[in-house]
C-alpha cells in the first residue's frame, strides 16, 4: 500500500474568535470536521486536522487526496504538484493509538535557541507547490506546514472554492467539507470481511444491494441487512461446506459467494471443495417470499471436468446452450444442434438471434464463419469469415456486430469501418449506452477506451495499466479493476455507467474473485476488507 505522502489542504476562516488558535500554536479544532459526510476523529487520527492563525489546515495525505478528488506528486524540480481529478477513494480514518495532544508548537521562521526540539511540533514546508498548473504563493500568512512527515495545506477560500471545487460552510455542526467527485461509503456489516483468505470460508467476493437489503458472506453464512439499518443483519442461508472446509490445504479452497442480477432476480454461485480433485458448484437464486436462496433453474454455467463447461442464454421460451456445439430448445421442444456449423468459438444472443463463430478446432485461434441464427424461424445466415471474435448487442435500429481478426483490428460489421487498427489484441467489447467501451491488450500494456457514436467516434481513454486487468460488463455498464498493486498506479478501478461520468478510484481492488457489484445507478467494490457503496449520480460531462 502507497506510502502517505504530503498531505491535504482545508481550510476555512473561522469568525469566530473563540476557535483562534495562538500565533506560533497549532491546536486540534474544537468543533465538528465532517468531509465528504464522513466525521473525522482527530482526536486518535495520526494525522489530525488541525488550526493555526485562524485557518484549519488539512492533511495530505495520498488517502485523504484521493478521497477529495485530488491527487498529488512531488518532483524535486517543481515540489508538490497538486491537481483535482475526477477520482475517488475509501476514506481512510489513520487510526492512532494514543491520544493526540490539544496543541503543537510551531516552529518560528527565526529559530530561538531554547527552542525544545525534542519535543514534537509542527514546522513550514521547505518546499514550492503548484495547484492546478498554478505557482502557489507562500509568502502570505498562511503557509504550508510540516506535521509527522505530512505536508498540511491551509483551507482558504481561494485555494477551496476556487481551485478544488469544493463547497464547505461553518455553523452549528462545524466544519462541514464536500467535494465535487463521487463520494464513498463503507458499508457496517455484521460479521462481514472481505480480505482474501485461505480457505476463503470467511472472505466475501462481493456485496449485493437488491431490494432495499445487502446481501453478503459471513462465514459460512449468506446475510440479509436493511439499507437503512444494517445492524439488524440476519442469517438467511447457509452454504454446504464440508465440515473439514476449514482445515482445507492450499489447492483445495472454495470460491466465495459472489451475486449478480439476472432477469430482475438476485443470484448467486460458489463452490466447495469435497476432496482435493472434485468440486461441487452451485447456482442459487433469491426467493423474497421465502427469504433465502433456492435452486436456480436458469444457471448461466455448470462446471465440467471432462470437458468444455456448459455455458447458458436465455430469452424467454428459449434456452442457448454452448460447450463443444451449440444448440438451442424452446420449451419443452425438440432441442436443436448446430453441429454440421462447427466447434462453437463465440456466442452472444440478441433476442431470439444467436450470433456465432464456428471453426474446424475447438482450440483453434481463427473461426470460419460467423452464422445469425433466427431461433423462431430456424433461419441459418453465414454473415462473415475469419475473424477471431465477436461481439454482438441490440442497436437502436437493428443489432449491431462486432469482430476482431488478429493483426487486422476490430470492425463494425455492418458499417464495414475499421474501428481500431493494429497489433492491439482486443479482449473484450462492451455497449455502454451509445459508447463502445473497448479493453486491448498491446506492447504490454492493457488499455480501456471508450469511443462514442457506437464506435464511429472519436476514442478516448480511460485507463492504461502495466498490471493485469479483470472486466466485465453488467446491466447498462461496464468495470475494469486492476489484478495487482504497482507503485506507479493511480487509476486502479473504472466503473462506466450508461449517460454518467465514469467513477475512477485509485483504491486497489484485487484478488481472483469478483469485487464489483453493479445494479442501476449503484455499485458496491471490495478493498482493504471493507464494502465500498458508491451511486452514480452525475451525468456525463
Amino acid at each position: 500500500m502507497k506510502k502517505l505522502i504530503f498531505a491535504l489542504f482545508a481550510a476555512l476562516i473561522l469568525a469566530a474568535p473563540t476557535f483562534a488558535a495562538e500565533a506560533e500554536t497549532a491546536s486540534l479544532p474544537s468543533f465538528k470536521v465532517t468531509l465528504n459526510g464522513v466525521e473525522v476523529k482527530n482526536e486518535y487520527r495520526e494525522y489530525p486536522l488541525f488550526v493555526y492563525n485562524d485557518i484549519t489546515y488539512f492533511p495530505m495525505t495520498y488517502f485523504d487526496c484521493r478521497f477529495l478528488g485530488l491527487t498529488t506528486e512531488f518532483d524535486e524540480n517543481i515540489g508538490l504538484n497538486i491537481k483535482r481529478e475526477s477520482i475517488s477513494g475509501m476514506y481512510r480514518d489513520y487510526a492512532a493509538d494514543e491520544r493526540n495532544r490539544s496543541s503543537w508548537n510551531v516552529l518560528p521562521v527565526v529559530v530561538p535557541e531554547n527552542f525544545d526540539f525534542s519535543t514534537e511540533h509542527v514546522e513550514r514546508a521547505h518546499f514550492p507547490a503548484l495547484i492546478n498548473g498554478k505557482r502557489v504563493d507562500e509568502s502570505g500568512d498562511y503557509p504550508f506546514l510540516s506535521f509527522r512527515g505530512v505536508t498540511y495545506f491551509p483551507l482558504t477560500w481561494e485555494y477551496a472554492h476556487d481551485m478544488f471545487g469544493w463547497e464547505y460552510g461553518f455553523g452549528a455542526d462545524g466544519l462541514v467539507i464536500n467535494s465535487d467527485n463521487y463520494h464513498t461509503e463503507i458499508l457496517d456489516l455484521p460479521g462481514f470481511d472481505g480480505e482474501e483468505k485461505t480457505p476463503y470460508i470467511t472472505a466475501g467476493a462481493n456485496v449485493a444491494l437488491y431490494g432495499g437489503y445487502y446481501f453478503y458472506q459471513a462465514g459460512q453464512d449468506i446475510f440479509r441487512a436493511p439499507a437503512d439499518n444494517t445492524a439488524a443483519a440476519e442469517s438467511i442461508y447457509t452454504m454446504p461446506l464440508p465440515p473439514y472446509f476449514e482445515g482445507a490445504a492450499m489447492g483445495t479452497t472454495a470460491r466465495p459467494a459472489e451475486f449478480s442480477v439476472r432477469d430482475g432476480e438476485l443470484r448467486v454461485t460458489f463452490t466447495d471443495v469435497d476432496t482435493a480433485t472434485f468440486t461441487n458448484s452451485y447456482n442459487i437464486k433469491y426467493d423474497p417470499a421465502k427469504n433465502t436462496f433456492v435452486e436456480d433453474d436458469k444457471p448461466e454455467s455448470v462446471s465440467n471436468a471432462t470437458g468444455p463447461s456448459p455455458q447458458y442464454w436465455y430469452a424467454d421460451d428459449f434456452k442457448v446452450e454452448k460447450a463443444y456445439y451449440i444448440s438451442y430448445q424452446k420449451g419443452e421442444g425438440e432441442r436443436v444442434y448446430l453441429k454440421k456449423l462447427g466447434y462453437a468459438k463465440d456466442c452472444r444472443l440478441v433476442g431470439h438471434v444467436i450470433y456465432a463463430g464456428f471453426g474446424e478446432d475447438y482450440s483453434g485461434p481463427i473461426s470460419l464463419g460467423v452464422y445469425k441464427i433466427n431461433m423462431d424461424t430456424g433461419e441459418i445466415t453465414r454473415i462473415a469469415g475469419d475473424v477471431t471474435s465477436l461481439w454482438a448487442f441490440a442497436g437502436p435500429k437493428e443489432d449491431l456486430i462486432y469482430t476482431y481478426t488478429e493483426g487486422e483490428g476490430l470492425s463494425c460489421l455492418n458499417t464495414g469501418e475499421r474501428i481500431i487498427s493494429g497489433p492491439d489484441e482486443i479482449r473484450d467489447v462492451a455497449l455502454v449506452g451509445e459508447e463502445l467501451a473497448v479493453v486491448s491488450k498491446a506492447d504490454g500494456l492493457t488499455r480501456l477506451r471508450v469511443i462514442p457514436e457506437y464506435g464511429g467516434g472519436k476514442a478516448r481513454e480511460i485507463l492504461s495499466t502495466k498490471s493485469y486487468a479483470y472486466y466485465g460488463g453488467f446491466d447498462g455498464g461496464f468495470y475494469m479493476r486492476l489484478g495487482e498493486e504497482l507503485p506507479d498506479e493511480e487509476r486502479r478501478l473504472v466503473v462506466l455507467k450508461e449517460g454518467k461520468e465514469p467513477f475512477i478510484s485509485s483504491d486497489y481492488v484485487g484478488g481472483f474473485s469478483e469485487k464489483i457489484f453493479a445494479c442501476g445507478e449503484d455499485f458496491i467494490y471490495v478493498t482493504d476488507g471493507k464494502a465500498v457503496h458508491v451511486t452514480l449520480d452525475r451525468p456525463a460531462r
